[in-house]
């Protein structure tokens, strides 16, 4: 399993296995990972090739492990509901009496917490200078490869020389002005758009790029609209930027964060209750987490038959449509109420302070995903891998709850049993 290796983690994933070769090494090296994996015998061979932990991700789509997911959710749903049935005495406190909102008579019952998250990809931090310089060697390199098949009779003039020069003097400039920064994307402008000028030529007298080159001159091209488009605007700021030629995907999340402001990966929105966690939305582009708080309800009204009891959400959920609907289904919604707070009102403040803490619990789980799961640097290249990492990240974050449950379960069960036969 990949990920780092942390205290809190039960599951105890493999330290310093971040990519698939690290990962072969790690179990053509340790017998117990080799019989883990079904071998019959200990050997020094490895035991497949690194490519193949791909196509495995591109078999698992973000939808089957959220599936699996909600299976192993189901089970632990069971297990719960079998253990509150043999226990003597158990009834629904008042605050679960029946109301209007239900109207077969269900009382509104449990607890859902709703929080949103980036899980950032492992890209470096986009400057518009080494994206520039990366999309015209790209374009030198398609360029290069139009020569040696014939597509065109001599060789360019490129002046790539000169081109990576101006790159190294801009890059090795400690104090970069707004003046010498636009002078840098100016001239990059201007080597990519002479690179384009031939490769456009070569395609309209009839050759043809390959399939690769295809989708790397596409993206050249969206880079260099977007960085042309930003120069003549005078902006930073443009819609479906792309930050990472290895990733063209990712898109800046800003998160408003005090360690980072931005970050870079899809963002998600991910539901607890009973302690387990799901994926209620994911994607690349920055998205409103507000708008699917009523839809994540209705969803738990669908699974469970009932609506709950209170819902823990931070303050970007609280806008008058969702306390609105809240209050129509007898959803006590975290945080205070709208106006001027009442005096010496002592006991609304201790439930929202109890609401509070008993929220920040996803807060630690988003933690725990990041440092032990790998969700905290996504290391895959494919758009779709990337998305298989998240899940499996969630799913490990389960399981590890799971983990702990039972072993509480089995220590006090023990112990009961010692009590017995020392009694």
């Amino acid at each position: 399993m990949e990920g780092k290796r942390g205290s809190e983690c039960l599951l105890k994933p493999v330290s310093n296995i971040d990519f698939n070769p690290e990962l072969v090494r790690q179990i053509q090296e340790t017998p117990y990972l080799q019989y883990f994996i079904g071998l019959p015998k200990y050997t020094e061979e490895p035991p497949f090739d690194p490519s193949t932990m791909v196509w495995f991700r591109k078999r698992l789509p973000i939808d089957q492990l959220a599936a699996i997911n909600e299976q192993i959710i189901a089970f632990n749903q069971r297990r719960l509901a079998a253990n509150s049935d043999q226990a003597k005495g158990s009834e629904h406190p008042k605050a679960d009496r029946p109301d209007a909102a239900n109207p077969q008579g269900l009382p509104n019952r449990g607890t859902l917490t709703l929080d949103a998250t980036c899980a950032p990809a492992n890209v470096a931090y986009p400057q518009d200078i080494n994206l520039l310089n990366q999309t015209r060697q790209h374009c030198e390199k398609i360029i290069d490869a139009l020569y040696k098949t014939g597509a065109l009779t001599r060789r360019p003039r490129i002046y790539r020389q000169k081109a990576h020069k101006d790159y190294l003097a801009f890059a090795k400039t400690k104090r970069r002005s707004t003046k010498k920064r636009r002078r840098a994307i100016r001239k990059k402008l201007q080597y990519i758009r002479r690179d384009r000028k031939i490769i456009h030529q070569v395609i309209a007298q009839g050759t043809q790029l390959t399939q690769r080159q295809a989708q790397i001159f596409d993206i050249c091209e969206q880079i260099y609209q977007q960085q042309h488009a930003m120069y003549v605007q005078k902006t930073h700021r443009i819609g479906q930027r792309i930050v990472s030629f290895q990733q063209p995907y990712v898109r800046p999340i800003v998160r408003g964060k005090v360690k980072n402001s931005t970050e870079f990966g899809p963002k998600i929105d991910v539901s607890k209750s009973d302690g387990l966690l799901r994926i209620e939305r994911y994607s690349y582009e920055a998205f409103n987490e507000s708008k699917d708080l009523i839809m994540v309800i209705e969803r738990y009204h669908q699974r469970t038959g009932v609506y709950p009891q209170r819902v823990l959400v931070d303050q970007i959920y609280r806008t008058r449509e969702n306390r609105r609907y809240c209050h129509d289904k007898h959803i006590r919604i975290s945080g205070p109420k709208l106006g001027r707070p009442a005096k010496h009102d002592q006991q609304n403040l201790k439930v929202e302070h109890q609401d509070e803490r008993d929220r920040t619990q996803i807060e630690r789980d988003f933690s725990l995903s990041k440092r032990c799961y790998s969700l905290g640097g996504l290391k895959a290249k494919l758009k779709n891998t990337n998305l298989t990492q998240v899940g499996l990240s969630i799913l490990c974050v389960n399981l590890d709850r799971l983990q702990r449950v039972a072993l509480v379960c089995l220590f006090f069960e023990k112990r009961a049993l010692t009590s017995d036969l020392t009694a």
